[in-house]
């Protein structure tokens, strides 16, 4: 019994040509080859595949049974192969209809996808995008806040993830360690709704603080000690690193930002 291992895979390009054209001489001006070279690879294909596959009936040839139950699987096998293996594959936005998914925190969500759903719109109006909640980070914070007097004085909110801090908290910390923090939460979107209308003080990203105090949410004052800093991790499979259009959605994220 043939394997796929065993099995010279141009004799399939060969087996398609001869389905196709039930004809010798045309199969062999198909694929680019004499015709005794044809005669011999349907000589090899009858007996990989224990048919006569082509029959002759007076001055043309007929397919078996066996020969035309290949033709539709094999032409799709081999389009599969022709398009997603030999040729280089190649996206389009504006025909796509793909779904995106990102995984992102909801500050992220609020600074960055917001403008990448409008740029979907756009350049891609069949494509979706689907976003999905992921616990921000340290990599993705940014602290604003007054003068070293006022760390001590003014009571803080602080952004804590299951005893994890984020490296401006840790920072703060650092510099007062005295400081009163009357409020810890775990998402970072929380915090200006909690600071309103009070004397807290707290650290944001940002862009989020920029975004919040241009509705007049927050007040956004500079920071007096030097924080670390911070960005956005992208992260995706590495499966998706040659695939054109996850290449094409980096990019646009990477303009957004």
């Amino acid at each position: 019994m043939a394997t796929l291992a065993s099995v010279d895979l141009n004799l399939l390009v060969a087996l398609r040509a001869l389905l196709r054209h039930r004809s010798v001489t045309q199969a062999a001006a198909e694929v680019g080859v004499s015709q005794p070279a044809m005669s011999n690879m349907l000589r090899r294909l009858r007996h990989l595949l224990g048919d006569e596959l082509l029959i002759r009936v007076g001055k043309t040839y007929e397919l078996t049974a066996r020969a035309s139950a290949l033709l539709e699987p094999l032409e799709r096998a081999l389009r599969t192969i022709d398009n997603e293996v030999v040729r280089a594959p190649v996206f389009t936005p504006g025909e796509s209809r793909r779904t995106f998914t990102v995984a992102s925190s909801n500050a992220a969500a609020a600074t960055v996808l917001s403008g990448l759903v409008r740029k979907l719109g756009v350049e891609a109006p069949h494509a979706a995008l689907q976003l999905l909640p992921l616990v921000p980070s340290s990599a993705q914070l940014l602290g604003d806040t007054l003068r070293i007097p006022d760390l001590v004085r003014l009571p803080h909110i602080v952004f804590d993830m299951d005893g994890v801090s984020v490296s401006a908290e840790l920072t703060l910390r650092a510099v007062v360690p005295d400081r009163r923090v009357q409020a810890t939460v775990s998402d970072f979107l929380s915090i200006p709704f909690l600071l309103r209308g009070t004397t807290m003080i707290s650290v944001l990203q940002g862009r989020v603080a920029r975004l919040l105090s241009a509705h007049g949410l927050v007040r956004v004052l500079g920071c007096p000690v030097q924080l670390p800093a911070l960005g956005i991790d992208m992260v995706w499979n590495p499966r998706g690193t040659t695939d054109p259009a996850y290449a094409w959605l980096r990019r646009q994220l990477l303009d957004l930002v």
